[in-house]
């Protein structure tokens, strides 16, 4: 089966998943139906707090670097307690992989950005197309856009 997403970087226990194994993950980190935290998103997903407890990160303060191979994207951000507790990584769709179409193979939602009050998160935090995740000591790869200009040029391209 095809991996659907890895997690490594600064972690005790580096992962990859198949849509099978996410699946199968505990039932207290799964989240059958994602429009329940986000009526406009679909799907099946995972808190983001279950996934970094089955990894371990190895140091307390780190950042988060969310990987789109796809389209060579990422997006790195502190992890905070409110990115974390709130963080959804959605990765099927009617009990199917997550299309593409649909921003498959996984694809990281924070619910409300502007709640984390940090300048490090916006609507691009959240990453369509990933397929890996980093654990890293300092910022790690970051092709957010950095003015209004490249901002209105990514989403014209609907990232």
């Amino acid at each position: 089966m095809t991996t659907l997403l890895t997690i490594d970087g600064l972690v005790a226990s580096p992962q990859s998943w198949t849509l099978a194994d996410l699946q199968s993950l505990a039932g207290e980190i799964q989240i059958p139906d994602v429009t329940e935290k986000i009526p406009d998103r679909k799907g099946a997903g995972l808190t983001l707090k279950g996934i970094l407890n089955l990894v371990q990160p190895t140091i307390d303060d780190f950042w988060i670097t969310f990987h789109a191979s796809h389209d060579n994207f990422s997006s790195s951000i502190p992890a905070d307690a409110t990115v974390i507790d709130t963080g959804i990584v959605i990765y099927a769709l009617d009990g199917e992989a997550l299309p593409v179409e649909k921003g498959g193979p996984t694809r990281f939602v924070i619910p409300n950005p502007a709640a984390c009050q940090t300048a490090e998160l916006d609507e691009c935090a959240n990453v369509k197309f990933l397929d890996r995740i980093e654990i890293t000591a300092e910022r790690g790869r970051d092709t957010r856009p950095t003015n209004e200009e490249e901002h209105a040029a990514i989403h014209d391209h609907d990232h």
